[in-house]
């Protein structure tokens, strides 16, 4: 079967990300003899390059939703519109089967399906289930036998368990052949690889445990460090972005990753974000061995009380010692602040500023207020707050209400005297150029590093 794979993403800043999720996909078509063909819409501003695909008839189209929206207020990006867009462009110039997958389709699928008027989508891995699909379509299954497939029938919605198979990720490697990798290493500069599915915390906002489920589907460490080797001697990159959502748990897992890139004496640098909790400074001497630069502390915020209302699962105390045993052992550190949950107040709020001036790290970034979205514990507070809304899918966040009013204006004042503190709600773009130029400057890594740099760029 020949399948066209859509990819409508053209959020770029800070810079464009490498669709992951449909290459891992696409590697399952290609190896099961379909014929895969793949439209980026990263680097293209019209619909030309979607139409010629449309017009080499593919059998089946299937669209990737990562992101429905950027999560961040008050400068809140909707992506629904547009992907509803290329729906619907592909629909005018093609009668063949329509298929949704993707992070943020698995979010919330019915709602999604009913929005974009399709008939079908995957939820979780896609992998095994897009040749279960196929095998539907041409009569060797009937829809209930297919892994993860949500379908509207008769008026009604439908939803299959998805596939929890740790053979998955293990069979699999995306196939980046498909992309411009020339052009994301130019703009980027970072390659993003996936080391395991799934996250085993209980953080009351978060979507991983939706979108991945709570058992960790580990990759062998080797097929991790042979994807990488392959990424920097056929791509020439040098940088890269472990994207699980966190890479230091299980901290076995990781450290063999770590030992892996030392045995081969592999020459790259990388980040990641990492759990405070699980770490020590055998391990942190291990990763800056093994050529970590930068990593990011999910910490949300720096104040016992809020830590134990996100369920974070550490105290600010360990925070404070990750942070210092990083910067002991210079590898940069940006700390992740999400301002305004449930118990925020303005004592919680002043101190969590006072723990980042005592720390003092490379840079910290703060998110104002908490996008709710089905299947959380948030989105449980909020109703139970008098939230209640038909659907998530237009972007609502929650707010103590102890704060709710001053919470901007709060977080605008501590950045305007902290150059190394910037508010992701009103960070404004950073224009391509200036990307470029600091790739000709010699800068490879995640934004956050480059703060000081962009001021000379």
């Amino acid at each position: 079967m020949k399948v066209l794979l859509v990819s409508p993403n053209r959020e770029r800043n800070p810079y464009p990300i490498q669709p992951l999720g449909s290459l891992y996909v696409a590697d399952a078509l290609r190896k099961a003899g379909h014929e895969v063909d793949f439209c980026d819409c990263n680097f293209v501003s019209g619909d030309d390059d979607l139409l010629s695909r449309l017009n080499a008839k593919p059998d089946l189209i299937c669209f990737s939703l990562r992101n429905i929206d950027n999560t961040a207020f008050p400068g809140t990006k909707y992506y629904l519109p547009e992907f509803q867009r290329v729906v619907n462009l592909c629909r005018q110039r093609s009668a063949v089967p329509l298929l949704v997958g993707g992070a943020g389709f698995s979010l919330m699928p019915e709602e999604i399906l009913t929005f974009l008027d399709v008939d079908h989508g995957i939820v979780g891995q896609g992998e095994r289930a897009i040749l279960e699909f196929i095998e539907y379509l041409v009569g060797q299954r009937t829809p209930d036998q297919v892994s993860g497939l949500c379908y509207r029938q008769d008026g009604v919605c439908h939803a299959n368990s998805p596939d929890v198979s740790a053979a998955t990720i293990k069979n699999h490697r995306p196939a980046r052949a498909l992309l411009d990798m020339p052009r994301y290493h130019i703009e980027g500069g970072i390659a993003n690889i996936q080391t395991k599915r799934g996250c085993q915390f209980q953080c009351v906002y978060c979507t991983y445990p939706v979108i991945e489920g709570r058992v960790s589907l580990l990759r062998d460490p080797i097929d991790v460090v042979d994807e990488i080797a392959l990424m920097k001697a056929d791509y020439q990159v040098g940088y890269f972005s472990f994207v699980d959502s966190v890479f230091n748990v299980p901290l076995h897992h990781a450290t063999a990753i770590c030992e892996e890139i030392l045995r081969r004496a592999l020459r790259i640098r990388w980040t990641s974000f990492f759990n405070p909790h699980s770490l020590n400074k055998t391990f942190i001497d291990l990763a800056k061995r093994a050529g970590c630069s930068g990593v990011e502390l999910g910490c949300d915020a720096l104040d016992d009380d809020m830590l134990a209302a996100l369920k974070k699962g550490f105290t600010v105390d360990r925070v404070e010692q990750a942070t210092r045993w990083l910067m002991e052992a210079d590898i940069n550190v940006c700390i992740c602040l999400m301002l305004g949950g449930p118990g925020e107040n303005r004592r919680s709020i002043a101190e969590t500023f006072r723990w980042l001036d005592k720390l003092r790290p490379t840079h910290a970034v703060a998110f104002g207020g908490v996008r709710i979205y089905p299947n959380t514990e948030m989105e449980q507070i909020a109703r139970r707050e008098g939230n209640v809304s038909e659907s998530w899918l237009l972007p609502q966040f929650y707010f103590s209400r102890e704060v709710e009013d001053a919470l901007v204006k709060t977080i605008q004042h501590y950045g305007s005297s902290h150059p190394n503190f910037s508010f992701e709600g009103l960070q404004e773009e950073i224009p391509p150029a200036v990307m470029r130029r600091l790739h000709k400057m010699g800068f490879s890594g995640p934004v956050w590093e480059s703060f000081s740099l962009m001021r000379r760029a």
